[in-house]
């Protein structure tokens, strides 16, 4: 998908916030943004579809803070890529932050990224971002499987401008991993990546609704944009992911080695173990059946 955009550079950094219900963290998540200690930046709220109170958070926080720097954008689409892509064309600054509405800026976020990846030349910058942490052992148990390296992950979320021009926006028709497919064309296209590592005050907190509900859905749209994903590439990659998702032969050694690996952590923390002996067949579930049957839907769609 081409991109038409201004050069940019009016302000330094535009943060995309794309929202959907998202009024549980919303407030909490833009009075992060305004507790950052680089403050040459622009908010665009992108809502889709929301059936809470989520326009109104996002219209009074614009009101109370600058309405001529911040934008809120009502579109009638639920996922992620698209709304990003709206936001990016709304957007003036030198460097687009991919910000999530569960998700929290400590303080010193942006100009701890801004200024790691303009020391290094960096064009795409991942930031590690770690759970925040929840009472429920269904929750515990989940982020024990979710951060495999102890808490923390990381994602492309810090771009600079031009790396839209060279690649193009994210997929629309991949409803979740529209990152994963971004991150490869970035890589074909020849652009500098890098990532911050864990430092003070630089990273983001993910405050994520974990439920059996909520959990089960995400894996299976996972599943699905694997799959449109793998369909899109048809190439060595693609074979990868074929081979992780149909071993059969293999599926349940890896299952085994997975429960092993997780239940040694769950040790810290016993009642974890029950909801990761339930949790880990019914995400693989979730998602290979996602996947299956949008390989399926692909194979045998007519043409258009």
């Amino acid at each position: 998908m081409q991109l038409r955009v201004s050069v940019g550079g009016d302000v330094l950094v535009s943060i995309i916030i794309p929202t959907y219900n998202s009024a549980r963290t919303l407030a909490k998540c833009l009075e992060s943004v305004e507790k950052q200690t680089l403050d040459d930046y622009e908010v665009i709220i992108v809502d889709g579809l929301s059936r809470d109170s989520t326009r109104e958070v996002a219209l009074k926080w614009i009101k109370s803070t600058d309405p001529s720097r911040h934008k809120y954008i009502d579109v009638p689409y639920r996922f992620q890529a698209i709304k990003r892509n709206i936001g990016v064309k709304a957007s003036c600054g030198k460097w687009v932050f991919f910000l999530d509405s569960d998700q929290y800026m400590l303080p010193r976020l942006l100009e701890v990224a801004v200024n790691y990846a303009e020391e290094r030349g960096v064009g795409a910058l991942r930031i590690p971002e770690v759970p925040v942490f929840k009472k429920s052992a269904l929750a515990r148990a989940e982020n024990i499987i979710k951060y495999p390296r102890g808490y923390r992950v990381a994602h492309y979320r810090l771009f600079e401008r031009s790396v839209f021009s060279r690649v193009g926006l994210q997929d629309p028709r991949i409803p979740y991993v529209e990152d994963l497919d971004f991150f490869y064309r970035m890589e074909v296209a020849g652009i500098k990546l890098g990532e911050l590592p864990l430092i003070k005050d630089a990273y983001l907190l993910h405050d994520e609704v974990i439920s059996i509900r909520s959990v089960l859905l995400k894996r299976y749209y996972i599943g699905v944009g694997t799959a449109r994903v793998v369909w899109k590439l048809k190439g060595v990659r693609s074979r990868v992911f074929y081979k992780y998702f149909a071993s059969g032969s293999q599926e349940g050694a890896r299952l085994f080695s997975k429960y092993r690996r997780f239940l040694a952590r769950a040790k810290r923390d016993p009642s974890t173990i029950i909801p990761l002996m339930t949790l880990i067949p019914l995400r693989a579930f979730a998602m290979r059946l996602g996947f299956y049957l949008e390989v399926l839907s692909l194979k045998y769609k007519k043409p258009e």
